[in-house]
């Protein structure tokens, strides 16, 4: 049966649907739709799924943001959430969806289409009840400049009452296309920057998920040669790891997608030399150049090498003199005389082979203790020559700043 709607001065066909009226939209999550017919309405949709675990201080700002919520009632509060793709921007926004339902029965709208335009902001101001309304991927939802400028008129409050909205996008808040966003907080209230996966993040989640936690200060130090870093990258890896735990991280990144920006190609070390605890670095003639410390390294990292590790020969210089203005070193563990104990780190060498017999001492590198500082970077490689004499050799990356020192 057709049913009909009178106003002043006109009459309209009614909708030809069903349903029970009612005097507030329950609490929960609804898409908003256009139907050519009918107009904007809600449709619902599942409940939004978190993870059990949330890693790092990804929830800081979060009381925050609810406390303005709360006191901003006469007009929307915005808030837009800037950084990579799975960088945290749309889990902090789930979270904050997640306990406006469960803890204040509210409402969640999800806007996936870049509607504007009068009929759409008088629907979201007639739905008179507090809610939240989801725009994630802003930046690509809302990719044509008139759509971004018309949406202005929404989040500067003309339109809807008790509403926030909450924006994510990747691109850069304050680059041209968004400039009417950016430093207008009577527009946007709060826009939180995530730049990365915090370290502490990373060895916690390392920690739950790794089979093998000897790793876990592997991964942190490999996931400092990138640039940009998230956690969908991090549980791969990871993942990757337990599935091949014979591989080390850098033969796992030759075929896995998650590959660092900074390689020992992309470095220079500046390298110090003890010899039982005495620092000996301005006695050394000759030190061991970036391809070889390189070379040691990779050696160092693969298992795979077997007998053909780098060694470090070393070999005293018997030339040194006073007047060269090189003071001798009194080896203060052996005996009472005088002696020079610093050398020149002349060879590097696979392996044995016949010009040992005309060095000193040599080193190892299958012997060889490595370690390194998480927050330096600085590689310390230890190993002795014989019973009573122990090298120390640090290394420390210098890269550019925006990498972090870590090999």
């Amino acid at each position: 049966m057709t049913q009909y709607f009178q106003q002043p001065g006109m009459i309209t066909i009614a909708p030809d649907f069903s349903g029970v009226a009612l005097n507030r939209v329950p609490a929960g999550y609804y898409r908003i739709a256009l139907n050519p017919d009918i107009g904007f309405y809600l449709a619902a949709v599942e409940p939004l799924q978190l993870s059990e675990k949330i890693y790092g201080n990804l929830l800081e700002h979060l009381p925050r943001i609810e406390a303005a919520f709360a006191e901003q009632t006469d007009k929307p509060l915005s808030v837009m959430l800037e950084g990579l793709k799975g960088s945290g921007k749309s889990l902090l926004m789930k979270t904050l969806a997640k306990r406006f339902v469960e803890n204040e029965d509210g409402i969640v709208l999800m806007c996936n289409a870049p509607f504007t335009g009068d009929a759409y902001f008088e629907f979201l101001q007639k739905i008179s009840q507090k809610k939240i309304v989801l725009m994630d991927e802003f930046d690509k939802v809302y990719k044509e400049k008139d759509d971004r400028n018309n949406i202005l008129t929404l989040l500067d409050g003309n339109f809807a009452s008790h509403t926030m909205f909450v924006l994510t996008m990747n691109a850069n808040l304050s680059s041209g296309n968004f400039e009417f966003f950016h430093n207008r907080p009577g527009r946007v209230m709060f826009n939180i920057k995530f730049a990365g996966v915090p370290e502490e993040a990373i060895r916690a989640y390392a920690e739950d998920h790794l089979n093998d936690q000897d790793k876990v200060i592997e991964v942190v130090q490999f996931v400092k040669r990138f640039t940009d870093f998230n956690m969908d990258m991090l549980g791969k890896l990871i993942n990757e790891i337990n599935y091949r735990p014979d591989l080390t991280l850098e033969q796992i990144s030759t075929y896995l997608n998650v590959k660092p920006d900074l390689s020992l190609d992309d470095v220079f070390f500046q390298a110090k030399y003890y010899r039982n605890g005495l620092e000996i670095t301005k006695h050394i003639h000759g030190c061991m150049s970036d391809r070889d410390v390189k070379a040691m390294l990779r050696s160092l990292g693969d298992p795979t090498k077997g007998s053909t590790n780098w060694n470090l020969m070393l070999r005293s210089d018997k030339h040194w003199n006073l007047t060269q203005d090189r003071e001798y070193i009194r080896e203060k563990d052996h005996g009472t005389e005088d002696k020079i104990i610093g050398g020149t780190l002349v060879h590097v060498s696979r392996g044995k082979n016949e010009f040992v017999h005309s060095f000193d001492e040599y080193l190892y590198a299958s012997e060889m203790t490595r370690e390194q500082d998480p927050k330096t970077g600085e590689i310390t490689l230890t190993c002795k020559s014989d019973e009573n004499t122990e090298w120390v050799v640090t290394l420390l990356p210098q890269v550019a700043k925006k990498y972090s020192y870590a090999f």
